[in-house]
């Protein structure tokens, strides 16, 4: 949910915000300056989303002004059976 798909005028230290299902324990992270953006963090335990407002969040600091970011989280559950969901790409201001 954040940054919002093709946002623009974004922060140098952004927050990636994502609702989980209710079977997703850990996730992976990407993200990068490609549109195929390399995996940052691997089996990152955050738990599920239980309600529809428990949002899982990652920080990413350090960005460069002006580029434009892609990123996509990968679910799994305990068992390790993963979903990809989207690429979504911002730019930073």
């Amino acid at each position: 949910v954040a940054p919002a798909n093709l946002a623009t005028g974004q922060p140098l230290t952004v927050t990636l915000k994502w609702k989980a299902g209710l079977w997703a324990h850990k996730y992976d992270i990407y993200f990068g300056t490609s549109p195929s953006p390399p995996r940052i963090a691997s089996n990152v335990a955050l738990g599920p989303s239980t309600s529809a407002g428990n949002y899982k969040t990652y920080k990413v600091a350090n960005l460069r002004s002006g580029v434009t970011y892609y990123w996509k989280i990968v679910s799994k559950t305990m068992a390790n059976v993963s979903r990809s969901g989207t690429v979504f790409s911002f730019r930073t201001s």
